[in-house]
């Protein structure tokens, strides 16, 4: 699609409430109210299950080594992932039919927990529709919405193709800061008001597979020619990169979630591949944003927001191997 050839934007779509995107993970369309809590439940069951696995995978590489070792790290990871979303404690506002998760033991090891995973995803969903909200005097009911994905060549040095990829991306961030500030230059970056986006590594077998996916708000549209020709030449190894118009008949809030979804996606690696990536990516972001995105801050806490002077009734869920989450 050529830069200016786009169909129009379309009516404007609201955008639903971010609490209540938040408070059942990232599913579109899932309800808040009590009615909507099995289905909860059960995404956090098979989430919790996943962690397990993992929590299997860290005491076999303990296996009753003591003292300074590889598997020291390992040993200690396993006792916070042990305990983590082992009772989950709900609180029904009955008079307005909401359900918030009120209390709950998190681990806050969000590449190993499926579970934190989920519920981080859901945090930083929220906090950017908040941002977009905020922005519709600025840039429109309807603007220019798309997603775009940046992808590297597989290799079997999971550092090296994440430094790469993030290399790439920073350049193309300098060029297009330079663009606005007025300097001469040629990007087509030149054209994205802001972006937020996430970074993903899947493994299939076939080496470490590296990849950007973002939302970005658009002064125009973009040539995706130029882009792929671009980053080719950034990267020396790649030309992948796949822009999509978001679909301006469905709401924005499930463009967004395609974003923040895909940090999730290491659930599709090994419990050895999640641990490998886990431990080599420690204390490094997954979360980039640039332009009129910037600045966002999402909550620390991965429960929900309480909803104040409303009576409630509490509800408390133990997970059961086997079974899930019961009452």
């Amino acid at each position: 699609m050529g830069k200016r050839d786009a169909p129009p934007d379309g009516a404007p779509r609201p955008l639903p409430d971010p609490t209540v995107l938040a408070g059942v993970g990232i599913e579109e369309g899932a309800e808040d109210g009590a009615s909507g809590l099995p289905g909860r439940l059960e995404r956090y069951g098979k989430a919790r299950r996943r962690a397990k696995a993992v929590l299997h995978h860290l005491r076999d590489l303990d296996n009753g080594q003591t003292g300074p070792s590889p598997a020291t790290n390992a040993r200690r990871a396993a006792a916070r992932l042990e305990r983590c979303g082992e009772w989950l404690l709900f609180r029904h506002y009955w008079t307005v039919d909401k359900v918030r998760l009120h209390g709950a033991e998190f681990c806050k090891q969000h590449m190993l927990c499926q579970l934190c995973a989920v519920r981080r995803a859901a945090k930083q969903l929220g906090a950017y529709l908040d941002r977009l909200e905020a922005l519709r005097p600025e840039i429109g009911d309807h603007p220019r919405l798309a997603l775009m994905t940046y992808t590297v060549k597989n290799g079997p040095d999971l550092l090296e193709r994440m430094a790469h990829l993030r290399k790439g991306l920073r350049t193309l961030s300098e060029r297009r800061r330079a663009i606005r500030k007025g300097n001469r230059g040629s990007s087509e970056w030149g054209a994205i008001a802001g972006a937020v986006g996430t970074l993903e590594v899947t493994n299939r077998g076939r080496g470490w597979h590296p990849h950007a996916h973002m939302i970005v708000v658009l002064d125009r549209w973009l040539d995706q020619a130029a882009l792929s020709a671009e980053w080719r030449s950034i990267t020396g190894d790649s030309f992948v990169v796949g822009i999509s118009r978001l679909d301006p008949s469905r709401p924005i809030a499930e463009g967004f979630a395609e974003v923040f979804k895909y940090a999730l996606k290491f659930s599709d690696l090994t419990p050895s591949q999640i641990w490998t990536a886990a431990s080599e990516l420690a204390g490094q972001r997954l979360l980039f944003s640039l332009g009129c995105f910037r600045g966002v801050e999402v909550p620390e806490e991965l429960t929900d927001e309480p909803l104040d002077d409303l009576p409630y009734v509490e509800w408390l869920y133990r997970y059961l191997d086997g079974a899930g989450y019961t009452m």
